[in-house]
């Protein structure tokens, strides 16, 4: 998971594309910029309030069913998801500076072995315990990352449309899923739209699985 406020945010896209800038054009927030390939783009009318979006399960961000169990057991290391979820929260609050950076997390293992239901027990424990802003986006299943859209979009876009079908109103998706039938996104965001949804909010916690 990336915790990070706003102004974090747009140092963290700089990386990507170092000759990106925010635009002080409000007009470009409204109307955002044109799509790669067919994608609809969302702009900042078209996400849900923060409030609204923290209600969600992890799993309704995805639009993709629960592949978890309707009742799953306890989480079986309490003690893990306490210090990771803290090492992750002590993180928040920090800014890149000097030779300072700021430390995402990464959860690894082998296939099978529970780092889908790990990320969203830490994400849960976030919400719980820090009151922090959680986004829970997936590379897998209904959103899965597939050649065609690897072929047509950028792994920054890729990403930028995960975070905007997990964030949007259900009557602007209207049904329809992240790709269309030839495998190319349907829907995405540019950066200033997300950059100025998030000025609404303290931080946000990102988590990618």
């Amino acid at each position: 998971g990336l915790g990070a406020d706003a102004n974090r945010i747009v140092d963290a896209l700089k990386e990507f594309d170092p000759t990106w800038a925010p635009s002080t054009s409000s007009t470009e927030v409204q109307r955002p910029m044109a799509a790669p390939s067919k994608a609809r783009v969302l702009g900042v009318d078209d996400f849900l309030p923060v409030e609204e979006v923290q209600k969600k399960p992890f799993l309704e961000m995805t639009r993709c069913g629960s592949t978890l169990p309707a009742n799953p057991p306890e989480f079986v290391n309490e003690r893990w998801l306490k210090e990771t979820s803290k090492e992750i929260n002590d993180q928040v609050d920090k800014a890149d500076s000097g030779l300072e950076r700021v430390s995402p997390s990464v959860l690894i293992g082998c296939s099978r072995a529970g780092k889908t239901r790990a990320i969203m027990e830490i994400g849960g424990e976030l919400r719980r315990t820090y009151d922090r802003n959680v986004i829970y986006v997936t590379l897998n299943d209904a959103t899965s990352y597939d050649f065609e859209e690897a072929q047509s979009s950028s792994p920054l876009d890729s990403l930028l449309a995960r975070i905007a079908y997990a964030i949007a109103k259900p009557e602007v998706l209207a049904g329809e899923r992240l790709h269309d039938d030839e495998g190319l996104l349907s829907f995405t965001t540019n950066r200033t739209c997300l950059v100025e949804w998030l000025k609404s909010i303290k931080d946000c916690v990102l988590l990618i699985d």
